[in-house]
């Protein structure tokens, strides 16, 4: 039960002006309620509903409607508002849609009467739009719920909710604003005794600055929350702490500091389906350093618990990093295996969330419609409707047995079923490898064989055509000086032509530099690109930057001609069509990878970036055949990054 529901919990055994609270079994409630009228028999109702709440029993959604049906007939807003709140509470697990519209009504009719459990209704929906990702929703809800707490002076829970603020720009990637909420909440935290509330905003002030790749700022704030959370013996925190330091020594390949954080982690981990991740996060550590048996182990059993627990998003890690370690030890093939079921998981997950966002806006709207008409009936209910709620318990628990026994056998066929397309997904995977193997050494043939004939052609160029342009030049420049004595205006002619066969030259050099440069070939592509660059952009309004590092060896051929070949292709695109007035152009060699970045700061790709056009397909077949990877991000905003990886091996 999360920490929300325990303090509505709590604040429903406290409810004002019932003599008879101390009755805290359902069947002495049960018996009081008959004895009991309008505004004592709803707290009274809402006392039931809490009871069978806590027993996991259905019952609870039962008698909150009873509840909410006697307020309605008595006119008692208070009561109304209250019971409302603890059916959403009731409907979390079941129907968040159901659960949303029911803490809406909450806050709308508790504010009315200035209320401040108006605080908690508004609070609890700006976590649910959070999950969600509605974060408008989010932000407008947990200001709603500051206003009540500010009118009530709820110092802690305006503590609260100014951090949730923070946790919502925090998940909108706004950093720097989420860390300004999150110190105006650590600034009123300082005068609350409640170390694990401190923790939480710490631990959140950690999160953002290492999204923000400030590590000794994420250590310093995540390395207080642990200790606030020892302090006060949440170990669910305090396991989520531990592993943020791990991951974030990890991104500074400190391995040994990062495994002795993760390891502490799992210590206190006592329910399997909270390993999944941590073991994924271990088994990362020691793929890093070389302990490829040990990493094995770890993601055998996170691949055991993501299945059990049906955890998709862990299961994509999980397929990746077994890629990663296989891709180490040389078994390329099951590192491809690995690669497309992490690749086909991790689009049918993005498949599934954009299904779900549909369907969720259907069940919305027909649960709104169902609900209303629920609540047009509520106000006709009589006392006879009240004693079959009681009867329906009995066919209730028993219609939970019937479906324990289909759901089993449900569960035996849905079993057979995935075992079948298990192995059906294994043979067209191994189909799929062997096809996009031999497409990609098709690719690979036909570039090595546009720049052999590239440089076929620029040499045919060069020491052909160029050379007998420039002997023609020659035979005219001689001819012009004998021939002005003779006659001027034939000579002027001849001047003429020989600028003009100067020109074919020159662009008969241009064309074959282009084609095949010499830079590139002699020099190495450092040189070429920073030759392609000055030429390029001279003339123009765009001001370019290149920075290189760690390349004093050579890059292989293949690799310096695909680069190259693309840098020809990106640049071409920015000056045509970007409207930017600064390019950054950084290649760098980074352990066993190349990394080639092209940003600039234009009005973006008019397709977001996706991959479209021949020339993006050109680019994206070359870097296929280099073994690299290309992401593009573009905005009208930010203008275009294109970023390269090429695993050199």
């Amino acid at each position: 039960m999360n920490k929300s529901i325990r303090q509505i919990l709590f604040l429903f055994l406290i409810i004002q002006g019932t003599a008879y609270a101390q009755n805290t079994t359902i069947d002495s409630l049960i018996d009081l309620n008959q004895t009991l009228q309008n505004e004592k028999k709803v707290n009274n109702l809402i006392n039931i509903s809490r009871q069978y709440f806590i027993d996991g029993d259905d019952g609870a959604e039962n008698y909150a409607w009873e509840a909410i049906s006697l307020s309605t007939q008595i006119n008692f807003e208070e009561g109304k508002g209250k019971a409302y709140l603890f059916l959403a509470l009731c409907m979390d697990n079941i129907n968040v849609d159901s659960s949303l519209k029911y803490y809406s009504l909450s806050g709308e009719i508790l504010s009315k009467i200035n209320h401040p459990w108006a605080g908690y209704a508004f609070e609890n929906s700006a976590g649910k739009f959070r999950i969600r990702g509605w974060y408008p929703e989010a932000l407008h809800h947990y200001l709603l719920a500051l206003e009540v707490y500010q009118n009530s002076k709820d110092t802690t829970q305006i503590c609260k909710t100014i951090s949730g603020i923070g946790y919502v720009y925090n998940t909108m990637g706004d950093n720097p604003t989420a860390i300004e909420w999150q110190k105006k909440a650590l600034f009123l935290a300082s005068n609350i005794d409640d170390p694990s509330l401190k923790g939480l905003i710490y631990g959140r002030i950690g999160i953002a600055y290492d999204e923000m790749s400030r590590f000794d700022s994420a250590h310093y704030y995540n390395k207080m929350a642990i200790g606030l959370f020892r302090k006060s013996n949440e170990y669910n925190y305090l396991t989520r702490w531990l592993s943020n330091i791990g991951n974030t020594y990890v991104q500074q390949k400190n391995y040994p500091e990062a495994e002795k954080y993760i390891l502490e982690a799992i210590s206190y981990i006592d329910q399997e389906s909270l390993k999944t991740s941590s073991y994924t996060n271990l088994a990362n550590i020691y793929i890093n350093t070389n302990r490829y048996q040990e990493a094995k182990l770890l993601l055998d059993s996170a691949f055991y618990f993501a299945q059990k627990f049906k955890q998709k998003d862990f299961l994509t890690e999980v397929y990746f990093r077994n890629h990663e370690l296989y891709s180490k030890l040389g078994q390329y093939e099951k590192s491809l295996q690995y690669f497309s079921a992490y690749s086909q998981l991790k689009d049918s997950i993005l498949n599934a969330e954009n299904t779900n966002q549909v369907a969720n806006m259907r069940v919305r709207y027909e649960t709104e419609q169902k609900e209303n008409q629920l609540l047009t009936e509520i106000a006709n209910r009589d006392r006879l409707e009240k004693e079959n709620a009681l009867a329906e318990i009995v066919i209730s628990n028993r219609n939970r047995l019937i479906i324990i026994i289909l759901s089993t056998g449900v569960a035996a066929i849905f079993l057979l079923l995935f075992i079948y397309q298990r192995k059906k997904s294994k043979l067209k995977a191994e189909q799929d490898a062997a096809i996009i193997s031999e497409r990609e050494s098709g690719i690979r043939a036909i570039f090595e064989a546009q720049e052999q004939e590239r440089s076929r052609i620029a040499k045919d160029l060069h020491d052909g055509i160029g050379q007998q342009i420039s002997a023609i030049k020659l035979h005219f420049q001689n001819m012009v000086s004998d021939i002005l004595e003779v006659n001027p205006k034939l000579g002027e002619n001849l001047s003429k032509m020989i600028s003009m066969i100067r020109d074919v030259g020159d662009e008969t050099r241009s064309i074959s530099h282009q084609m095949m440069p010499k830079s590139l070939t002699q020099l190495g592509l450092v040189d070429a690109l920073q030759d392609m660059i000055d030429k390029s952009f001279t003339g123009t309004s765009i001001s370019c930057r290149f920075e290189h590092y760690n390349l004093e060896v050579r890059l292989p051929q293949n690799i310096e001609t695909g680069l190259y070949r693309i840098a020809q292709e990106l640049i071409v695109n920015i000056i045509k069509h970007s409207k930017a007035t600064q390019v950054d152009i950084q290649l760098m060699k980074i352990e066993n990878n190349c990394i080639f970045i092209v940003q600039d700061n234009g009005q973006g790709m008019q397709n977001g970036g996706k991959k479209e056009g021949i020339g993006m397909m050109n680019i994206t077949n070359r870097i296929r055949t280099m073994n690299g990877n290309l992401n593009i991000e573009s905005s009208q905003q930010n203008g275009t990054t294109a970023t390269i990886k090429i695993y050199l091996g």
